[in-house]
């Protein structure tokens, strides 16, 4: 227990002055898993954001559908956060998100559509994803 703790504070310091690098995927979808499985929601909502923002940023398009499936978790996770801890609730990031991500169609497509489900599962959390 005590490492979700220090992990968790660690995610959220870095969620919080923006330095949560979401291209270690592959250590931070596992830890988003974790964080969920034990119930620290908000870290693993933050991780989820960092994984998604990273695709954005890089505009790295072949792996929309994933940034799609990490929206589509943060609104599921949004739901169960009751304090925000001043990282911003999930409302205000998706205003944030369409204004500065709004012209890449498809992403935005791919997240209306579901589309991203095919070829992936129903897995919303991303095996393997980018």
């Amino acid at each position: 227990m005590r490492r979700f703790d220090e992990a968790e504070i660690c995610i959220l310091v870095k969620a919080g002055t923006k330095t949560l690098n979401g291209e270690f995927y592959y250590t931070l979808l596992p830890m988003a898993r974790a964080m969920e499985t034990e119930g620290r929601i908000l870290s693993a909502y933050m991780i989820y954001r960092a994984l998604l923002e990273s695709i954005l940023d890089r505009k790295y398009y072949k792996a929309y559908p994933y940034a799609a499936r990490y929206l589509r978790k943060l609104d599921m996770l949004a739901s169960e956060i009751d304090d925000w801890q001043d990282l911003g609730e999930h409302g205000g990031y998706h205003v944030w998100l369409n204004q500065v991500h709004g012209k890449k169609s498809s992403f935005w497509r791919h997240y209306r559509t579901g589309s991203f489900l095919t070829g992936f599962g129903a897995d919303f959390a991303g095996e393997g994803a980018v």
